[in-house]
């Protein structure tokens, strides 16, 4: 062979990398859009799971923190259910992908690190208290309009992006 030319199918120097580059990237699993969201969920009923549908409708895993009682009580709010059973209910939850316990009032910021969230979800009473945590998710408030229905109060402009 003169010079760079290679036969037909040959790789050349370099190359084989590259492919095995692009095949462990096709191997590679699909990212999935996570929302993260957090309540006591006492009941899980009537709008907490409209409420759970409407968020597993906006993302591919929907990951839920339950307050613990602990935490309920520093807050001086108190659950009809203890946090077993709240936890247990979540689970069950078919729109639930998954449930994590909010035992702290500072671990939103990891949790959302540690579980890739794209989107963090809070009801609209909590609005604007979870701004500074744009730097690292959307962050979407959500309200009722009516019974029976919920709307985005605000979301990040990038969710419609």
């Amino acid at each position: 062979m003169a010079g760079d030319e290679m036969a037909p199918g040959a790789v050349g120097k370099g190359r084989v990398s590259d492919i095995r580059q692009d095949m462990a990237w096709a191997r590679s699993p699909i990212r999935r859009r996570v929302l993260l969201t957090y309540g006591a969920f006492d009941g899980v009923q009537g709008a907490e799971v409209q409420l759970l549908r409407h968020l597993a409708s906006l993302c591919d895993e929907l990951v839920v923190g339950c307050t613990t009682d602990e935490l309920l009580a520093l807050r001086g709010c108190r659950a009809h259910l203890p946090y077993a059973m709240r936890r247990a209910l979540l689970e069950k939850c078919r729109y639930v992908d998954r449930v994590i316990a909010e035992e702290t009032e500072g671990q939103k910021r990891t949790d959302i690190v540690n579980c890739n969230a794209a989107i963090f979800a809070m009801h609209d009473q909590w609005m604007g208290q979870f701004d500074d945590l744009e730097d690292i998710t959307q962050v979407m408030y959500l309200g009722p309009t009516a019974p029976g229905t919920l709307h985005d109060v605000t979301v990040n402009a990038a969710l419609h992006a």
